[in-house]
């Protein structure tokens, strides 16, 4: 690896200087493109069902840049082409290698704010003719010469050339300095009295889109983003009035380097591109200078985009390129979660949908805003809360609705809520409260689920909880317990919990992440015949939460009630494997025995035939079931942040097994 160091400021005055050339080459071809009619244009998509266009101006360009570079720079410093490596042409200009004026920069950037930096901590990424599509089709406006510096994966500085009308413009800038000096900014080359307008008015955010990208997806996130609810600020939960949308006008261009140029010069707010269709040449430069001018690049979840030469290309997350930060946040909050905020069609969710769904007066919703579940380890991936504001009429005139709910996609929490009312009334167990369920059986994907949401609960905290949570986790056991009917009317839907084999001590220790704890995986290990000696006839005996971890457990401290939440992985099993989750997830080794009679109190007073299954043969299949979470589940109980407690019960296991 070069312990060579260069200077940052020439190395941007170069590929000044090399997209200025590189807007000549273009316009030569243009020029002769209405006398010979040929651009020498090859298919890069062969094969790929896209066509996606090379041209000699493409080429040319791309040579002009690379040559140069490294006729001044050598091997050492790391350049990405987007039209990868080249021969000469058979045709076309020569190629001449010169250096830049060391004083092309000095009106903007002084000697004083330059960076002397590791060229192995450098790339160069360029994209030489972006618009090549356009360009062909003699949209010369659409077209650019895109040139980006990265240090260390992160975006320094960029060059945006824009070749016509001729003579061109060339936008550059900067976003790093020494600690002790302003970074140099964006500016237009030649132009030294041009300054980056302010948004007008600041309420403004007008949306660049694709001319040829603009539908599906990008349509979708225009479409919601142009409600009420999405503007700037915090999230709608947050208000206490509704905002205004974030967009507030629309149009439409071709070529990224020329939209994303739009934002830069404050021509537009927000270039609005999430979906995959750009590579990392295409945005490079854009977030240095955005960066630079106050304003943001990321992908559609809010994530920075790695400029790693090694890595992948594509910008597959999509891209939100925008004026100021807080445009960009906006943006994610409907983006991150336009792939499962859907109604049951496959649509995106409307305001129109939500009111039909929920039963409320046509006109009575004023915004919705999706929202993810804040607790790490929450709903999971398939479920959203929906905040939900009113108009004002609605406030005044009638009962208010749901302030939120809760979206699931889950086809199984769908499925078990069709006989989650009946187990309700059953168990005097509190079940969330459904207000629309639609399961799909022909396409489990489309099923949604809305139903009530707590926001305000808190996780168990004490051996009290506990034992309220696991007397309502047998109250919900007993009210399918044995019923046959009921358990048979619900197998052709069971959706087993998925349960992986641990065979060795090596395989022990990767799932625990605890290597050194041979001695316990060596003696739980040893008892897994046991698991060929439990109580026949109890496998399938009732509903089963599934996942009755104790984040899927909370209190409502307002009504001391006991909310089972999350039925994603309900199936229809032994009541044991759900208290063995618990247990496991909580662990409360003093208190085992404890808890177990607490249980087994709870059941026995609740179902209708207790002399089906013995208290020595429940405790026994909990503790088999308590094994097998430790040894085929261990991935799924956050075993790191609860080791000591864990292992003190799984021991107190052991001395039972070992002792009888």
């Amino acid at each position: 690896m070069s312990s060579k160091t260069i200077s940052l400021k020439r190395l941007v005055s170069q590929c000044v200087d090399l997209a200025e050339r590189a807007g000549h080459h273009i316009r030569t071809v243009s020029g002769k493109l209405e006398t010979s009619g040929s651009l020498q244009m090859h298919d890069k998509g062969l094969g790929t069902g896209v066509f996606d266009p090379q041209t000699i101006a493409d080429r040319q360009a791309q040579r002009c840049i690379v040559e140069n570079l490294r006729a001044v720079y050598g091997m050492d410093l790391h350049v990405v082409g987007e039209e990868g490596e080249l021969g000469v042409e058979e045709e076309g200009e020569d190629i001449v290698i010169r250096e830049p004026m060391e004083d092309l920069l000095d009106g903007e950037w002084s000697e004083a704010s330059d960076l002397h930096l590791p060229i192995s901590e450098l790339c160069v990424w360029v994209d030489p003719l972006d618009g090549t599509r356009e360009f062909t089709e003699q949209r010369y406006e659409y077209v650019s010469t895109l040139i980006g510096i990265s240090r260390q994966n992160r975006p320094v500085a960029g060059v945006i050339s824009e070749p016509y009308p001729q003579p061109g413009r060339i936008l550059w800038g900067c976003c790093q300095a020494p600690s002790n000096q302003p970074a140099p900014g964006v500016h237009v080359y030649g132009s030294p009295d041009w300054s980056r307008p302010a948004r007008d008015p600041p309420s403004r955010c007008l949306a660049i889109l694709s001319r040829s990208r603009a539908g599906g997806v990008v349509e979708e996130a225009l479409e919601r983003l142009s409600e009420p609810g999405t503007g700037e600020g915090p999230p709608l939960s947050q208000q206490d009035t509704v905002s205004a949308p974030l967009i507030t006008g629309r149009c439409q261009a071709g070529g990224a380097g020329h939209k994303v140029a739009r934002v830069v010069d404050g021509a537009a707010d927000l270039w609005l591109f999430p979906r995959p269709g750009t590579s990392r040449w295409d945005t490079c430069a854009a977030e240095a200078m955005l960066e630079a001018s106050g304003g943001a690049l990321r992908n559609m979840y809010g994530e920075q985009i790695c400029y790693d030469p090694d890595g992948a290309m594509g910008n597959t997350e999509g891209v939100l390129a925008a004026a100021s930060p807080s445009i960009v946040s906006a943006a994610v909050r409907v983006c991150s979660t336009l792939d499962l905020a859907r109604n049951a069609h496959g649509g995106p969710l409307t305001r129109q949908w939500l009111e039909e769904a929920l039963q409320l007066r046509s006109g009575s919703l004023a915004a919705f805003a999706v929202e993810p579940y804040s607790d790490p380890d929450g709903r999971g991936t398939s479920s959203f809360r929906l905040i939900l504001r009113y108009a004002r009429d609605v406030l005044v005139d009638e009962e208010l609705g749901p302030l939120s709910v809760c979206l699931s996609r889950s086809s199984a929490e769908a499925q078990f809520f069709e006989c989650a009312e009946r187990l309700s009334v059953l168990s005097s167990v509190k079940l969330p409260k459904i207000f629309y369920n639609e399961v799909s059986q022909a396409d489990p994907e489309s099923s949604v689920l809305l139903m009530e949401d707590f926001p305000h609960l808190l996780p168990l905290s004490s051996l009290a909880d506990l034992k309220m949570a696991v007397s309502t986790l047998a109250r919900f056991h007993a009210a399918s317990f044995a019923k046959v009917s009921m358990i048979e009317g619900l197998k052709g839907l069971e959706k087993p919990v998925a349960v992986q084999s641990v065979q060795t001590l090596e395989e022990l220790g990767e799932a625990w992440k605890v290597s050194e704890r041979k001695e316990l995986a060596s003696r739980l290990l040893a008892h897994q015949s046991l698991f060929d000696a439990l109580p026949i006839g109890l496998e399938k005996t009732c509903i089963i939460h599934g996942d009755a971890r104790t984040e899927n457990i909370s209190i409502n401290r307002k009504t001391s009630e006991v909310i089972l939440r999350n039925f994603q992985h309900w199936t229809v099993g032994c009541p044991a494997t759900d208290l063995a989750y618990f247990l496991c997830s909580a662990p409360e080794a003093e208190s085992w025995d404890e808890l177990l009679n607490v249980y087994w109190s709870s059941f026995t007073a609740s179902q209708d035939h207790p002399d089906q299954m013995s208290a020595e043969d429940f405790r026994s299949f909990v503790r088999v079931s308590c094994f097998q979470c430790a040894l085929f589940a261990s991935d799924r109980l956050g075993l790191d942040s609860q080791w000591k407690a864990l292992e003190k019960f799984l021991q107190s296991l052991l001395e039972e097994v070992e002792t009888a």
